[in-house]
């Protein structure tokens, strides 16, 4: 699944393929939510305009449904070590 740039809060510098990554849906406001999107998905490929990912199913319509009800979605880089 591709990814843009665009429904990430923040960019993830340094990825590299074969990174894993876990995606957090964030809104908000006065009353602040995250919801768990995603964990451990591996990353294809990056470049300037978005991410390529490895994932299932169920992920990828994860994250469609949270772009589409407007959360942010944050990735977060697990460690390697």
């Amino acid at each position: 699944m591709r990814v843009p740039t665009a429904w990430l809060a923040a960019p993830v510098p340094g990825v590299r393929p074969a990174d894993a990554l876990d995606l957090f849906a964030i809104r908000a406001g006065d009353r602040a939510t995250v919801v768990p999107v995603a964990y451990a998905i591996t990353v294809i490929a990056s470049d300037a305009d978005g991410l390529i990912l490895e994932l299932d199913e169920d992920d990828a319509i994860a994250i469609a449904q949270a772009h589409g009800g407007g959360l942010l979605i944050v990735p977060l880089l697990r460690s390697a070590r």
